[in-house]
């Protein structure tokens, strides 16, 4: 697995806290554009951190959730 920077756990740590957060709440939640967090969703989803779900009211929206691996991350940096 790559390593993580402290953006990315910034970003894991705030989908932990708020499971289901989407790209653009998550986004306005970190102050970055929604083009930026979308990359870095997009590199942690490659390592398997993070995983998208579907939203079960917005059929164009995403889920963002934290996974076993990521979880091993956040609590390896704590």
């Amino acid at each position: 697995m790559e390593s993580v920077d402290e953006g990315q756990v910034r970003l894991l740590t705030f989908v932990r806290l708020s499971p289901g957060v989407t790209v653009s709440k998550l986004a306005r939640l970190v102050r970055a554009t929604p083009a930026a967090t979308r990359r870095q969703v997009e590199a942690l989803e490659a390592q398997g951190l993070l995983e998208r779900r579907n939203h079960p009211d917005h059929p164009n929206a995403n889920e963002l959730h934290v996974t076993a691996a990521g979880v091993d991350v956040l609590t390896s940096e704590a």
